[in-house]
């Protein structure tokens, strides 16, 4: 389908198992960054059994570092079908999924980067409806944002992260209409210019409800240290005047990334140092020709 193809591609949806990398070469450790982001959602109580089921999953992490040392991780787990002890001889048992993403890029030095991708979604085709039946599930969830770091002139943490579920009419199957949705997301940029720091409310259609003793966002901005939170519970319901062809799709996405700079100054006085220094041996090889033709 392309719509879920392009919604798999805005969290870089691709089958794939746990990644990590790092990368490492002496450090000074002079300073130290870290950035974290991880989120889960699990969906149970379907009212409905899907035509078919599909998951998907990927992690990408890069690492570079001149001088200091970096690592990143990213793991990413999706699963949508039947739970074996419950379907034992049980033709009305529904359907659970459950997906995890977390994204982690940490490093000290003064020179390097990394970065952590991680998503995952799970995809429920062809709930089939009749006419005046209610389409429901439940559901349940968490986003969890942090950065740290220690110098903000040198260093750099972001995190962001978000996660949605969308359902479709899909009786056309050419034709996907979205009915409701239900999203979170956050972002978190830590350094001497740091701005652009949000966590969205979360935002719903009229058929969710959350339920308030479970569900909240929290935020703590500015400093060296930062976090986004937000923690959901809730279900949702639809009623169908007409037999309707209903797909869920759920899906979230996770990125960190850490990293060190130079300080300007010191950069500057490099170069400089590097010209003085070409400035000088082509002077003595000046010298050297000059003192070889007087000869």
């Amino acid at each position: 389908m392309n719509l879920v193809t392009s919604l798999a591609k805005r969290f870089l949806l691709l089958t794939a198992p746990v990644v990590a990398s790092s990368a490492l070469v002496a450090s000074p450790s002079l300073a130290a960054t870290f950035a974290f982001s991880e989120s889960y959602l699990e969906l149970d109580g379907f009212s409905h059994k899907p035509g078919s089921l599909n998951t998907l999953a990927v992690t990408e992490t890069f690492t570079f570092a001149e001088s200091g040392a970096v690592e990143a991780t990213g793991s990413a787990v999706a699963f949508f079908g039947y739970d074996p002890n419950d379907n034992q001889g049980n033709n009305d048992a529904s359907p659970v999924a459950f997906n995890h993403s977390l994204s982690t890029a940490e490093g000290e030095g003064t020179s390097y980067s990394g970065v952590a991708k991680s998503g995952a979604a799970v995809t429920g085709y062809n709930f089939s409806v009749k006419a005046g039946e209610t389409f429901s599930f439940g559901f349940r969830g968490f986003l969890d944002l942090f950065t740290s770091i220690d110098t903000p002139k040198t260093e750099r943490a972001r995190a962001a992260g978000g996660a949605f579920f969308h359902v479709y009419d899909t009786s056309d199957d050419n034709n996907w209409t979205l009915l409701d949705s239900f999203d979170i997301f956050a972002n978190i940029f830590t350094s001497d210019q740091g701005n652009g720091d949000f966590i969205s409310p979360l935002q719903h259609s009229d058929n969710i409800a959350l339920n308030p003793g479970s569900t909240g966002v929290n935020n703590s901005f500015g400093g060296n240290e930062e976090s986004a939170s937000a923690d959901f519970d809730g279900s949702y319901s639809r009623t169908f005047e007409n037999a309707t062809s209903v797909t869920l799709v759920e899906a979230k996405g996770n990125y960190a990334k850490a990293e060190g700079v130079p300080e300007p100054s010191f950069m500057i006085g490099s170069l400089l140092f590097t010209l003085m220094g070409a400035g000088y041996r082509a002077k003595n090889k000046n010298r050297k020709s000059s003192s070889t033709v007087s000869e």
